[in-house]
C-alpha cells in the first residue's frame, strides 16, 4: 500500500501525533498529582473520622506507570470500625466525586491481598 501524502504532510501529521501524546501524557500526570492529593485527604478523613490507624494507597496509583484517565485510588486501611466500612466508602466517593475509591479493610482481607498490600502499597 502506497501513502497518498507528501513528505510535507507526513511530517505535520507526525508532529501533530506528537503534541497530542504530549498533552495526554500531562493530562495523566496531573490526574495522577490530583489522585495522591486526594488520596491524603482521604487517608486524613479515614484517620479522623473512621478510626483507621493506617492506610496504604495500592493499585495504579502506587505503581504509577499505568494510572490512566480512568483509573481509580484504591486504599488499605487498618483498624477501620467494621461496621462503619461502607459508610467510609461512601463519604469518599461523595466527598472526591472526581476519582472512584475502593477501600480494602486490612483486617478483614485474605491473607494474599493483605500480604501484596503491604508488600506493594504506599503508606499515607
Amino acid at each position: 500500500m502506497t501513502s497518498t501524502l507528501t513528505p510535507e504532510q507526513l511530517d505535520v501529521y507526525r508532529q501533530a501525533m506528537r503534541r497530542r501524546a504530549a498533552a495526554a501524557d500531562r493530562r495523566r500526570a496531573e490526574r495522577r498529582d490530583a489522585g495522591w492529593a486526594l488520596a491524603r485527604q482521604a487517608a486524613d478523613l479515614l484517620r479522623a473520622r473512621y478510626g483507621a490507624t493506617r492506610v496504604l494507597v495500592f493499585g495504579s496509583l502506587a505503581e504509577g506507570t499505568h494510572f490512566g484517565e480512568r483509573s481509580d485510588i484504591d486504599l488499605a486501611a487498618e483498624g477501620l470500625r467494621p461496621s462503619e466500612h461502607f459508610a467510609a466508602l461512601g463519604r469518599l466517593l461523595t466527598l472526591f466525586g472526581d476519582f472512584e475509591f475502593d477501600l480494602v479493610d486490612l483486617g478483614a482481607c485474605p491473607s494474599g491481598l493483605r500480604a501484596a498490600i503491604q508488600a506493594e502499597g504506599v503508606a499515607l
